[in-house]
């Protein structure tokens, strides 16, 4: 997945916030999905995290599943994905005083991506209202991945109130999509990196079939906008946020093999908030 966009620092993007952590915290959630069989995700946001423009199927939460997936089900464990995100909303009232009510009764990782309705990072209370109910909701709180970066520092106050019991990360694709791998440059898939061909019924793909909002979603939309990533983008947030997993479950693996199922035991437990 690394050399997917021909990126090798494409994982890179993710960050924890706490500056004392060693690592993402990651152990601990793939420790309990290896355990129960299962590892569940609840993507929040607005039209651009629900992939408006695009298929449905196509939203990064999904290319998320796709990378992700296989690898834990070859591990025994099922990765459901759910793509909870609405056209133009913010994170209050939806999702933060309904959690449950939404995601259901059991989530590993939530991701925040109202970027874009609550632009500028002025909204703060309603990210320390989003982080409180996430840790009220769930025991053990989930991981949260917030998007944002630079003067934004909403992942920050979020970490104030779920570290350390629950890793807070920070997806800044600001460090990652540069150059030839910059939003406009992804849409329109100027240099033709075969990950992002857009498939074709008559001709299998190509640089030519609609590099943005391809011929699958049978058409110009009105929700076909400047500012809606066409799925090349789309593929490549989903790649950047399924890395570290990818990396994390490839390590716990490591040591299962070496040391048996008290590799797991051994995973620090996330206490309740």
């Amino acid at each position: 997945a690394a050399n997917l966009f021909g990126a090798p620092g494409i994982g890179d993007g993710v960050t924890r916030v706490s500056n004392a952590a060693k690592d993402l915290g990651l152990a601990a959630p793939l420790a309990r999905a290896l355990k129960r069989g299962k590892l569940t995700v609840a993507f929040s946001g607005h039209s651009a995290a629900a992939g408006h423009g695009n298929m449905f199927n196509e939203s990064f939460p999904f290319a998320f599943q796709r990378l992700l997936g296989p690898a834990l089900a070859a591990a025994g464990v099922e990765l459901r994905v759910g793509n909870f995100a609405l056209g133009g909303t913010h994170s209050r009232p939806h999702p933060t005083f309904c959690a449950r009510e939404v995601w259901g009764d059991d989530v590993d990782y939530v991701n925040w991506d109202f970027d874009m309705t609550e632009a500028g990072g002025q909204d703060r209370d309603g990210m320390l209202a989003f982080a409180a109910a996430v840790g009220a909701a769930y025991d053990p709180p989930p991981v949260l991945v917030v998007k944002g970066g630079g003067v934004d520092d909403r992942a920050r106050l979020a970490a104030k109130v779920l570290e350390p019991n629950s890793p807070v990360l920070r997806y800044d694709p600001r460090k990652v999509m540069t150059g030839p791998f910059a939003e406009a440059e992804l849409d329109k898939n100027r240099k033709c990196v075969v990950a992002l061909l857009a498939p074709s019924p008559a001709k299998g793909g190509g640089c030519a079939d609609g590099a943005r909002f391809h011929s699958g979603s049978g058409g110009r939309c009105s929700s076909q906008v400047k500012w809606h990533p066409g799925w090349a983008v789309h593929e490549f947030h989903g790649a950047a946020l399924a890395l570290p997993w990818l990396k994390a479950l490839e390590a716990l693996l490591r040591d299962v093999a070496a040391t048996g199922a008290k590799a797991l035991h051994a995973v620090e437990k996330p206490k309740p908030w």
